[in-house]
């Protein structure tokens, strides 16, 4: 049941949250390279964020609904 849950979760979280971190960012002009243009910390615009405070609003809300029903 995790397996499902979580794996079909990253088929939505992934295509969601790479490309906003990765799209007009820092990157190398800012000294970042490699798996870090994908990460969190590559996020220069605050608003940003709240792509990934709303994806784990939805895991977490998404996780409870699945155990407890």
């Amino acid at each position: 049941m995790m397996l499902i849950l979580f794996g079909g979760s990253m088929l939505i979280i992934w295509p969601i949250l790479l490309p906003i971190n990765a799209v007009n960012q820092r990157g190398s002009a800012g000294g970042i390279t490699g798996m870090d243009l994908l990460s969190i910390s590559n996020v220069s615009n605050p608003k940003r964020y709240w792509a990934h405070v709303i994806m784990a609003i939805l895991l977490a809300g998404t996780s409870l609904l699945r155990i407890l029903c």
